[in-house]
């Protein structure tokens, strides 16, 4: 898989300012290309405003040491709130934006149900909108470096979500590369973030039943690789 285009971005712009910095481009060369760049970088973040852009601000913010680990993490769980919020006030919408049709169908559907079965059973609504995955349904989180041996990693598993200091591949505790877990609930957020301890470049990956859904790999020293999905 070809390397995220942000960060070939975060790569150009650093480039950039250090060619400048060697006095190989003039400031206005610097300037106008630069402000291309990050324009173009732009473009391709996540909405202003929304849980994925603000995740990246905050993993930005921990790499550059603008704000403490615990606060980091009260902030995090504070954005998964704001996630799950999101997912009910959909699911709300979608409930109420069902319309007169949908719902003559719905009744016609349940008085042929009565008609044939005699009764019909009842359905736990929050069981309904959040089904459990199958039993078959992995979800599995890896950590790998080139040059780099240990990282920082905080992930959300299905009881919420932990830090851990690692060794590199990131591995289970019979040498196993990779963590595995089969207890999400279907539409639950998957989030794995790893802090490089000093140079090399580290790559994040998340798989669910063997097919990569997000991947991404930071080249700085100390960078942090961030990936997120939902089932």
């Amino acid at each position: 898989m070809s390397k995220p285009k942000i960060a070939e971005y975060d790569e150009a712009i650093t480039t950039l300012d250090e060619m400048h910095a060697a006095g190989e481009m003039s400031d206005a060369e610097h300037a106008k290309r630069r402000a291309a760049l990050v324009k173009e970088r732009e473009a391709l973040l996540p909405p202003a405003g929304s849980v994925a852009r603000k995740r990246l601000q905050l993993d930005a913010d921990l790499a550059a040491r603008k704000l403490s680990k615990d606060l980091y993490y009260t902030e995090s769980g504070r954005l998964d709130e704001e996630l799950a919020k999101a997912k009910d006030t959909v699911h709300t919408y979608k409930v109420a934006g069902i319309g007169c049709l949908g719902l003559v169908v719905i009744v016609i559907l349940i008085a042929v149900a009565v008609s044939i079965g005699g009764e019909t059973t009842k359905q736990d609504p929050v069981a309904s909108r959040y089904p459990p995955l199958s039993k078959t349904t992995e979800v599995a989180y890896y950590v790998t470096g080139e040059g780099a041996t240990s990282v920082q990693v905080t992930m959300q598993t299905p009881t919420g979500q932990t830090q851990v200091d690692a060794d590199l591949p990131l591995s289970t505790e019979d040498g196993t590369e990779g963590l595995y877990f089969t207890a999400f609930s279907a539409g639950a957020f998957l989030y794995i973030s790893a802090q490089n301890q000093d140079t090399g470049s580290i790559t994040c990956r998340i798989e669910v039943d063997g097919t990569v859904i997000s991947q991404n790999t930071a080249t700085a020293d100390y960078g942090i690789a961030t990936c997120e999905g939902t089932l």
